[in-house]
């Protein structure tokens, strides 16, 4: 069931990415599946512009230890952050959580953060970086879907009006 969370996720079906996740902490909320499955409810929440959502995610990840979880936390943070508006705090929690996953050497999770800053935040300066970094990851790794919505919302800052 994550796995298909995942993949709605990754193909843009947002709803049903949220629901799949959570589902598969439902069926098991201390599973091994549980936190990454939080992690992309979450996601799909904050992309869908759901404060609830996400908050909801947030509070159920505080119950799984390790570095992995807090920057999962930290991600989400930042994010809403970005939806209630306060783009300075989401900027550093962004920058924050960018470096926890950098220190745990998790690409994917990495470029994901800086999607999701992109998404929420806007692309362009000041996030130019993340956004080639993001580029250069989905590019290596062969995330097609993750780099076409990066692109998507790279446009958008160029685009007129």
């Amino acid at each position: 069931m994550r796995t298909r969370s995942l993949l709605s996720l990754a193909a843009g079906d947002l709803e049903a990415a949220r629901r799949e996740a959570v589902d598969t902490v439902s069926a098991d909320p201390l599973g091994i599946n549980s936190p990454r499955a939080l992690m992309i409810s979450a996601r799909a929440a904050l992309w869908l512009h759901d404060v609830e959502g996400a908050r909801s995610a947030l509070t159920a990840m505080t119950g799984f230890p390790g570095q992995g979880m807090a920057a999962e936390r930290l991600t989400v943070e930042a994010g809403l952050a970005a939806l209630e508006g306060l783009a300075e705090e989401a900027a550093e929690a962004y920058e924050e959580a960018i470096e926890a996953w950098r220190t745990l050497e998790c690409t994917l999770d990495l470029a994901l953060c800086e999607l999701d800053l992109v998404l929420l935040l806007g692309p362009g300066p000041p996030n130019d970086n993340a956004t080639k970094e993001a580029r250069e990851v989905f590019t290596r790794l062969g995330a097609k879907p993750f780099l076409e919505r990066l692109n998507r919302a790279a446009l958008s800052e160029q685009q007129p009006g």
